[in-house]
């Protein structure tokens, strides 16, 4: 399947060269690891899902960490969150940036966890589901706000109706349906509210 480009790409990047460690929250199936490991594809990965790998720095965070050194990805780190204190401990021998990144999917549980032990060290990003315009490949990047100047902008990148309404009526999907949207006719309506009206 084609890699879809992410909008948050450019920040994670800034984020990792402003911060210690940077870490990726978000959903399940949203493309965390995909993403991340396109942006730092010569960093040792290391996931947590695996249940030796868990019970490894749950049990022994000081171990793991010598043998996992930096610059290193760590996934599902909600799985052992007693491990933030020992990133912390390796962001804090060093002054380096970008020495870790770290993901999950428990947004609010790791954004708490994170904020204690990594206070200043870590910067947080949220990686929402696929949005419309990184589907259509869209080149415009602004943030969303409620202002003419941005709709002016955003309303330049759009992509035609058409291709609009089948991605919309798809369910959101990027590929073309089968056959074209059903319609919906008003010829039934019509006479029924001139009737209501004759009636008034």
């Amino acid at each position: 399947m084609k890699y879809i480009r992410r909008a948050v790409e450019d920040l994670v990047l800034r984020t990792d060269g402003t911060f210690k460690a940077v870490l990726v929250t978000g959903a399940r199936q949203t493309g965390k690891m995909e993403m991340i490991t396109r942006l730092f594809p010569g960093r040792e990965y290391v996931s947590l899902d695996d249940p030796f790998i868990e019970e490894q720095a749950s049990e022994n965070p000081g171990m793991f960490m010598m043998l996992h050194q930096p610059p290193a990805v760590f996934d599902e780190v909600q799985r052992s969150p007693g491990l933030f204190r020992h990133v912390k401990i390796a962001c804090d021998a060093s002054g380096e940036r970008g020495q870790f990144c770290l993901s999950g999917s428990q947004p609010l549980a790791l954004m708490e966890k994170a904020s204690e032990s990594l206070a200043g060290r870590v910067g947080i990003i949220e990686l929402m589901p696929l949005s419309q315009r990184e589907m259509d490949g869209s080149a415009f990047s602004a943030p969303f706000l409620p202002s003419l100047e941005y709709v002016k902008a955003r309303s330049a990148t759009y992509a035609s109706w058409p291709a609009c309404m089948t991605s919309t009526t798809s369910g959101g999907s990027w590929w073309p349906l089968p056959r074209e949207p059903a319609r919906l006719s008003t010829t039934a309506i019509l006479p029924m509210k001139s009737a209501k009206i004759r009636q008034r």
